[in-house]
């Protein structure tokens, strides 16, 4: 046989009597080899093709790709594109997605052969599976994140559209989180107040300054001012994600410290999975750490209206010293989880014959009893901390004293014997 050229394979012949050049192209996140060929039943042809086939990944001109799949190419995404850019929470709610909503249904299908069909699938899958109309919504917008990032991988993934665009998104049923009247805000703290609840003075935090749960599960002592009445909130409690540090996982799975696979915290070693210069104090070994607000406005100092700083000023004199210096923490002298604080919220409800809400509802009630007030949506949203609860609109800064005369207004509504 003729000279092969250089920079092409040496072809092989299959059992059909077919000449195949195979050339090596790269390796796909999941360390599978990715190969294109070229091929036909007469040796120069197949040569021929293969020059061609050479001179295009030569000069990255291959018109689709070597045939990587969803699964593939979610994974590469999530930890080479989308970790670097998002905060770790978050990004555990995309891994959480893709590995439960987009993969299982997906996943095998090559990038380049994906169709709207596929996506409209997927959306009636989850939808099947017992799932709300927000998380089909959360899986349609994270494979279309994915999507959009690998048209612009197109020399690996081989795709020029997102099919994403050609479905409709899915369509959300809200459910309205409902909020506390100024009359059952008032019975919730006097009875709780009766029955020596020592969470009195977390429910009043929250029904006072519309704090997020995790803005007032982090609240430190020294970020409680009496003298000029105001409370800081600057950190929040999370659950951050950790992974094993004791080495490679084996062929099945499995780490060398023998602790479960799935919970990278039980790792004597386990190192937390975050960028780096990602802000954050750890709490102990567990996952449980304080960090910063996601945005700026979400960092905000807030009055303390008369009533609260009374409940706060009670509540230091009679609370146990921790090492945190937190204002609450639970029984065990630990953070407070967040389960263990609904549970409380609700139990309080319940003890006041009121109907149940969800704790993240005293932060509407906040921003319904404060609208009610009079108070101007711009200054509502400085004390929130977070525009979205009203309006979509800009917000300007508004100082401490229309804050407070804000908050006085709220102290009037919801008066305490």
């Amino acid at each position: 046989m003729p000279k092969l050229p250089r920079g092409v394979p040496k072809p092989y012949k299959t059992e059909d009597g077919v000449w195949v050049c195979r050339f090596y192209v790269g390796t796909a996140p999941n360390g599978r080899r990715l190969t294109r060929t070229a091929s036909s039943a007469d040796w120069q042809t197949c040569i021929n093709k293969a020059k061609k086939l050479r001179d295009d990944i030569a000069a990255g001109n291959l018109e689709e790709s070597a045939g990587v799949k969803v699964s593939d190419w979610m994974e590469e995404w999530l930890n080479d594109i989308a970790k670097p850019r998002l905060r770790p929470r978050v990004w555990e709610t995309y891994k959480s997605t893709v590995k439960c909503n987009i993969v299982p249904h997906i996943g095998a299908r090559k990038l380049k052969d994906l169709t709207p069909a596929d996506v409209r699938a997927m959306h009636k899958a989850v939808a099947k599976a017992g799932k709300s109309s927000r998380t089909v919504e959360i899986a349609h917008n994270t494979l279309s994140k994915a999507l959009s990032d690998a048209m612009n991988n197109y020399k690996t993934t081989g795709i020029k559209e997102n099919v994403c665009d050609l479905v409709d998104k899915p369509k959300v049923t809200s459910k309205n989180r409902g909020a506390l009247t100024a009359e059952q805000a008032r019975k919730l703290l006097t009875v709780s107040a009766e029955a020596n609840d020592p969470m009195v003075s977390r429910w009043a935090t929250a029904l006072f300054t519309g704090a997020r749960q995790g803005e007032a599960l982090a609240l430190q002592w020294d970020r409680v001012d009496f003298e000029n009445n105001l409370i800081d909130l600057s950190w929040q409690l999370q659950d951050l994600p950790k992974k094993h540090g004791c080495g490679d996982p084996t062929p099945k799975g499995n780490f060398p410290c023998g602790k479960n696979p799935t919970r990278p915290s039980t790792c004597p070693a386990s190192t937390w999975d975050v960028e780096p210069g990602f802000e954050m104090i750890p709490l102990g070994s567990g996952r449980r750490c304080m960090v910063r607000p996601k945005t700026t406005k979400s960092i905000r100092i807030v009055p303390m209206v008369p009533p609260l700083a009374a409940a706060l000023l009670q509540h230091r004199e009679s609370a146990e010293p921790n090492p945190f210096s937190f204002v609450w923490v639970s029984e065990q002298i630990r953070p407070i989880a967040s389960r263990e604080d609904g549970e409380g919220w609700s139990d309080a409800l319940a003890k006041a014959d009121l109907p149940h809400v969800t704790i993240h509802a005293a932060r509407h009630t906040t921003a319904t009893l404060l609208l009610e007030a009079g108070v101007d949506p711009m200054i509502i949203a400085q004390i929130l901390g977070h525009v979205s609860i009203l309006t979509t609109q800009m917000y300007t800064h508004v100082d401490q004293t229309l804050a407070r005369q804000a908050l006085s207004k709220l102290d009037k509504l919801i008066q305490i014997a």
